[in-house]
C-alpha cells in the first residue's frame, strides 16, 4: 500500500495502473516517400497522419520535455533510481529517430545554376524553386529570387547582369525573364554567326 501511493507521489513515473500507449513506429509499411528539395507536399501528406496517427507529434515539436533520467527511490530519497516513464520516453524516442532518419533525407540547399538549361528552363527551375519555399511558409521576394537568379547564370551574361544591378528601380521578374529571354537568343544568333561549319 505504501509503495503504490510513494509511486502516485512521484508524477514522472508511469503508473503500473495506467494503460500504456506504444506508438506503431513502422514507418517502412507507412513512409514509403524520402524527403527531398523537390517533393515535400507529397512527403508532408504521408508523413502528417503517421505523426497524428502514432501520437507522437508531441516528440517532435517539443512540448514533451524528457522526464529525468533518475528519481529518489521510494525507500529512500538520498537513493536514485531509473525513471520508467524516461525508459518509455526514451524508448520511442531511439525508434523514432530510426523511423526518421531511414526515410528522410535532408533538404539540401537549393542551388541555383543555368548549366545547360535554356532561359525558359532555368526559369522555370527557379520558379519551382520559389514555389516549394512559398508552401513551406518561407516565400522569397522577388528582387532575392532575381538575385538567386543572376547569380546563376554564366559568365556570357556578365554584361546584362551588371546592367540590371546597376538599376536604380527593381526589376519585374517578367521583365528580366524577357530580357535573359532577348540574351540568349542574341547568344544563339553569334554563336552561329561564329560558326565556321553552316
Amino acid at each position: 500500500m505504501s509503495s503504490s501511493s510513494s509511486s502516485s507521489s512521484t508524477t514522472d513515473a508511469i503508473s503500473p495502473s495506467q494503460p500504456r500507449y506504444t506508438p506503431l513506429l513502422t514507418p517502412s509499411n507507412h513512409l514509403q516517400i524520402k524527403l527531398t528539395k523537390d517533393n515535400y507536399l507529397s512527403w508532408k501528406t504521408a508523413i502528417i497522419p503517421y505523426i497524428n496517427g502514432n501520437k507522437i507529434l508531441h516528440y517532435i515539436d517539443g512540448t514533451t520535455a524528457a522526464p529525468p533520467q533518475h528519481i529518489p527511490s521510494p525507500t529512500s530519497s538520498t537513493t536514485l533510481i531509473p525513471n520508467p516513464a524516461f525508459t518509455s520516453w526514451f524508448e520511442i524516442d531511439q525508434l523514432l529517430l530510426i523511423s526518421c532518419s531511414g526515410h528522410a533525407n535532408p533538404i539540401s540547399s537549393c542551388h541555383l545554376e543555368e548549366g545547360n538549361l535554356s532561359i525558359p528552363d532555368y526559369f522555370q527551375k527557379a520558379k519551382s524553386y520559389a514555389d516549394l519555399l512559398a508552401s513551406i511558409g518561407q516565400p522569397i521576394h522577388d528582387n532575392d529570387l532575381i538575385t538567386q537568379i543572376l547569380a546563376g547564370l554564366p559568365s556570357d551574361y556578365n554584361d546584362l547582369v551588371t546592367s540590371i544591378n546597376t538599376r536604380l528601380e527593381d526589376m519585374p521578374i517578367d521583365e528580366l525573364f524577357g530580357h535573359l529571354l532577348t540574351h540568349e537568343l542574341r547568344l544563339e544568333q553569334q554563336a552561329t554567326c561564329h560558326d565556321p561549319n553552316p
